[in-house]
């Protein structure tokens, strides 16, 4: 596991957020947030985009000042 899946995969359970709610919440498709969770040794695993940890790291920080809103 590499660092950034290691913050994404805290980040999703530090919220307990679902995987629809995290895909929801970074606009991806469920399956794709999913496949960032695959082991190591499935051909279907993806890295999440650079971009997906800023987010990830932003919506931490936001939340913890405000908040976790309710999404669905």
């Amino acid at each position: 596991m590499t660092e950034n899946q290691a913050k994404l995969e805290q980040f999703k359970n530090s919220w307990g957020l679902t995987y629809a709610q995290l895909a929801a919440v970074l606009d991806y498709s469920e399956q794709g947030v999913r496949q960032w969770f695959f082991t190591d040794r499935s051909k279907r695993k993806r890295t999440p985009p650079g971009v997906v940890i800023v987010a990830v790291t932003s919506l931490d920080e936001l939340w913890r000042l405000r908040g976790k809103p309710n999404f669905f």
